[in-house]
């Protein structure tokens, strides 16, 4: 596949068959000429990266106000798939005791932040642009992934390497 980046904050390296377009997700520009042309698009974020002054704000920039600007680029486009990068945040899985697993009827429950509750909203907004501008989305949700860097930085208490074992409780039972 070719493939072309959108780059906001993070670097992306000069390779064969990647085209990179400079912008973000509130520059409608950017993502017009993102999108142009293109058979398919991924939608994912990474951390609070939206610009804004609290989290609050951030988060909504980037899973809303962001994926909304998508959506419209790509409304009214020949693309085959949107695929909306969402998080098993919407479930509010770290706080809340539920009964047996967790499946598509279990009721939505931002319980741990903003993320988890903007990630509801991007993914009925979606959903809605599906329905009502025919925008073939997919939704995937990602669960937490324990890197080196996410277990150095702001998580480092959560993780006792040395023993490998979890400190913080991430479910409801331990």
């Amino acid at each position: 596949y070719a493939v072309r980046a959108l780059q906001f904050n993070s670097v992306v390296q000069d390779q064969k068959g990647l085209e990179v377009v400079h912008g973000n997700t509130l520059d409608k520009e950017s993502l017009e000429r993102a999108v142009e042309g293109v058979d398919a698009v991924c939608h994912l974020i990474r951390g609070s990266a939206g610009p804004g002054e609290d989290a609050c704000e951030k988060w909504f920039n980037c899973c809303l106000r962001g994926a909304v600007n998508l959506l419209e680029a790509c409304k009214g486009k020949p693309i085959r798939r949107l695929i909306v990068g969402s998080a098993d945040n919407v479930f509010g899985h770290t706080q809340i005791h539920h009964h047996g697993p967790i499946n598509e009827r279990h009721p939505k429950h931002a319980a741990d932040n903003y993320y988890g509750l903007f990630k509801i909203a991007e993914e009925e907004i979606s959903r809605q642009y599906c329905l009502e501008h025919g925008v073939p989305v997919v939704i995937t949700r990602f669960p937490m992934i324990w890197t080196k860097s996410l277990i150095s930085g702001n998580l480092a208490g959560w993780v006792d390497r040395s023993r490998q074992i979890i400190r913080r409780r991430l479910a409801y039972d331990g």
